[in-house]
């Protein structure tokens, strides 16, 4: 179940508006697919100049500076990740430095990486390979939610598609028997280490909300109680089409309405 699947039907989805610390625009649209629910911001469109660190030695240690960084700043909702290819007839290389692979090289450009990559490849039976994916959501004082994914697959000889960013040409996936910049984002956003991620993100969001997900579904069922008697409407309930409606009535029609819709969604979950 990809992670708005889960949003979607686990709890209700609070709305927020999430700064993602990057600016990378494929990764600002995966991430916007994955969580149409909340909007997400990229700080160079809001005018903010960021520069993300990546000094840590693990994924959770990068995705952790970004978010503090840019917390720092904003001082509002801020989702972070780190992810990068890990070949295991390398040990795990690139792994963490991904980003920087070859750039005591002069490598610096996403083509020469997989260039460079493919050479180091070259002649060896063993290509299995993972993308690895930890994001974090900074909330300020609440604790961070953490999620990790990961994706095998294989390294290809050559490069194949124009989708996608990255490492994404080079990094085939055998049961579909296509390259991640082969596949359409949705399609991607099906299968990818940053879609787990974002599943597990998700869940741990949810686990999050869900205390006040219930504290509003009892509030409804209370009102309910108190709005029928022997399954009637009373007088003063709130109906859209009862003549001289009070604007106090209005507004209880319509967060009842919301409610309901809420609690629908747990219970379908």
């Amino acid at each position: 179940m990809r992670a708005v699947d889960f949003l979607r039907r686990a709890t209700v989805c609070w709305y927020m508006r999430i700064y993602l610390a990057s600016n990378n625009a494929h990764k600002h649209a995966e991430f916007s697919s994955l969580f149409p629910m909340h909007t997400i911001l990229l700080p160079k469109d809001e005018g903010i100049d960021f520069f993300a660190p990546e000094d840590g030695s693990t994924f959770f240690a990068n995705a952790r500076q970004k978010a503090d960084a840019l917390y720092d700043v904003v001082h509002a909702p801020v989702l972070a990740d780190d992810s990068g290819l890990c070949v295991d007839a390398l040990d795990g290389d690139p792994g963490v430095h991904s980003a920087r692979f070859g750039a005591q090289h002069g490598v610096h450009t996403d083509t020469a990486r997989m260039q460079l990559l493919l050479e180091r490849m070259h002649g060896r039976q063993d290509r299995a390979c993972s993308f690895v994916c930890v994001a974090v959501l900074k909330l300020g004082s609440v604790p961070l939610c953490v999620g990790r994914g990961v994706c095998r697959g294989v390294l290809t000889t050559e490069m194949s598609g124009v989708e996608g960013f990255g490492y994404d040409p080079i990094f085939l996936l055998p049961h579909l028997g296509r390259t991640f910049a082969q596949l359409s984002i949705e399609e991607k956003n099906r299968v990818s280490h940053r879609a787990l991620a974002a599943l597990r993100l998700a869940q741990v969001l949810a686990m999050m909300q869900l205390p006040r997900a219930l504290r509003y579904e009892l509030k409804l069922l209370r009102g309910a109680r108190r709005m029928t008697r022997g399954g009637v409407l009373r007088p003063g309930a709130p109906c859209a089409q009862r003549k001289g409606q009070t604007a106090q009535t209005a507004r209880r029609h319509k967060f009842y309405a919301r409610a309901r819709r809420c609690a629908r969604r747990i219970h379908r979950a």
